[in-house]
């Protein structure tokens, strides 16, 4: 985690706690996650637009397949970042400095996408600019931008265009969490609905 709290901005500087594990008190509703734990095998969603010409966007689905050396990343990255000079871009700065606190064997994820890609999924700096007027003041999160996909809450899944995905309706308690959950699917053949309770209310209040 990142945050540069400008002078103008002392309202602030309660951005710049931390809580008892170390994350930043401005990052707390960050949509990636502050640790991330993976094993061979696991279902995840992504949670970056890391290649939009090979549809590997926000919301796409997978599977780990394998893990890759970060280390040529890492040099790839360096070069990038000494190039940049002395203004370098935050977003390189951050993952540079994520690595960097990795150990030399650290491995990334590799995922087999349900569109056939398969890749290795490098760290993404996400910022956040704050106050006004500008400059503005900063907040970001450096992470590997998945997301475990056994399960994951309605609020998180906003924004998320999924393959395939199955939604339980049962704890909704208004129409626009249903709306939010069922719209996620690209097509119905993609879509299953297990509930038990929650689509009897929904179509009792339509």
């Amino acid at each position: 985690d990142y945050v540069h709290i400008q002078a103008k901005h002392p309202h602030l500087e309660s951005k710049k706690q931390r809580d008892g594990d170390g994350n930043l008190v401005g990052c707390q509703d960050h949509r990636f996650p502050p640790l991330l734990e993976t094993k061979l095998g696991m279902p995840v969603i992504l949670l970056a637009n890391i290649n939009p010409e090979a549809g590997l966007v926000n919301g796409s689905q997978g599977r780990i397949v394998g893990y890759s050396p970060h280390e040529p990343l890492m040099q790839a990255r360096q070069r990038r970042l000494q190039a940049s000079g002395e203004f370098g871009h935050l977003e390189e700065h951050q993952i540079v400095c994520w690595m960097e606190q990795q150990t030399p064997d650290f491995p990334l994820p590799i995922v087999e996408f349900e569109n056939g890609e398969q890749c290795p999924v490098y760290p993404v700096c996400q910022d956040t600019e704050l106050g006004d007027p500008p400059p503005f003041s900063v907040v970001a999160r450096t992470q590997i931008p998945l997301l475990p996909a056994w399960a994951i809450t309605i609020h998180k899944s906003q924004g998320m265009t999924l393959e395939k995905v199955v939604v339980n309706l049962d704890h909704i308690f208004e129409p626009q969490m249903a709306y939010v959950a069922l719209s996620r699917a690209r097509s119905l053949k993609g879509l299953k609905v297990v509930s038990r309770v929650g689509l009897q209310a929904l179509q009792e209040r339509g």
